[in-house]
C-alpha cells in the first residue's frame, strides 16, 4: 500500500469489486482497473458495502457496514473488517 487511501466497492447488484485509490490524498477516488467479478458462480451479497483503508491502518465503511454475508449454495459466510484492517470471517448452512 503507498501512502494514500484505498476504496474497495463490492457491487451487491453487479456482484462485482472495484479497486479505487486516491493518490492526491484529495477525497475523491479513481478506477484501479475495472471492476471483477466476485465469483463466476451466482453468489448473493447482502449489500453494497464501501471500504476505504488508509495509509495509518484504519478502515471505514462509507457505505454498508463493515460486517456483510455472502452467500452461495445455502451457506452463508459472514465476514467482519475492523476499524483496522482485521478481517473474520463464519461460514453457516441457510
Amino acid at each position: 500500500m503507498h501512502g494514500y487511501p484505498y476504496e474497495v466497492t463490492l457491487d451487491s447488484s453487479a456482484n462485482t469489486y472495484q479497486v479505487l485509490s486516491d493518490p492526491n490524498t484529495s477525497g475523491t477516488f479513481t478506477a484501479v482497473g475495472s471492476a471483477v467479478p466476485i465469483s463466476s458462480n451466482p453468489v448473493v451479497l447482502s449489500a453494497t458495502t464501501t471500504l476505504v483503508f488508509k495509509p495509518n491502518g484504519s478502515v471505514s465503511a462509507t457505505a454498508g457496514s463493515q460486517t456483510f454475508t455472502i452467500s452461495y449454495q445455502q451457506r452463508i459466510a459472514t465476514i467482519t473488517v475492523s476499524n483496522y484492517g482485521s478481517i473474520s470471517s463464519s461460514i453457516a448452512a441457510q
